[in-house]
């Protein structure tokens, strides 16, 4: 009975020591993973850009806010690669039911703008270009719009975690 309650005991141990040594292992593998940025812009390069739409007459909106994003895995049964993005978008100036219908309809767009970039793996989109990407985005994007169409899309950060 004594042998068998120490094999018990030893069995035990050996399996929360290795339990253990997994875990820690896996939690320092996840923070290795460091985040390639695509695209960062800086506060100053942002002003820049939203003055510049506002000498066009355009006015943005940024009511989106920061979005993570997952794309279609490279493989069946892989997962695809994270995705932080912060979208911003260029519309007619002074059209105040356009805004009202922007701020109203935030979690549709971001809900297309999820789905969008769960189409495509991370190769597709590097090789379709920020430009092509933009302009698909906002077909779909101005899809679900009824009053008006936003004019252009930014991101003012746009960093995938590979």
């Amino acid at each position: 009975m004594k042998l068998k309650l120490n094999t018990i005991l030893v069995l035990i141990i050996i399996f929360l020591l290795v339990f253990f040594s997994l875990s820690t292992v896996i939690i320092l593998a996840g923070r290795a993973i460091k985040p390639k940025i695509a695209t960062k812009f800086t506060p100053q390069e942002i002003e820049k850009r939203i003055s510049q739409v506002h000498e066009k007459n355009l006015s943005s909106f940024t009511g989106i806010e920061r979005l993570r994003v997952v794309t279609k895995g490279e493989k069946e049964g892989v997962n695809g690669t994270s995705i932080v993005l912060t979208p911003w978008f260029s519309y007619t100036k002074d059209d105040n039911e356009f805004l009202e219908e922007l701020s109203k309809k935030v979690p549709k767009i971001k809900s297309v703008i999820r789905t969008w970039f769960s189409l495509y793996t991370l190769s597709e989109l590097k090789k379709m270009g920020e430009s092509a990407m933009k302009m698909q985005l906002l077909d779909q994007i101005n899809e679900v719009l009824v009053l008006n169409k936003i004019q252009e899309i930014y991101f003012s950060e746009f960093i995938y975690l590979d």
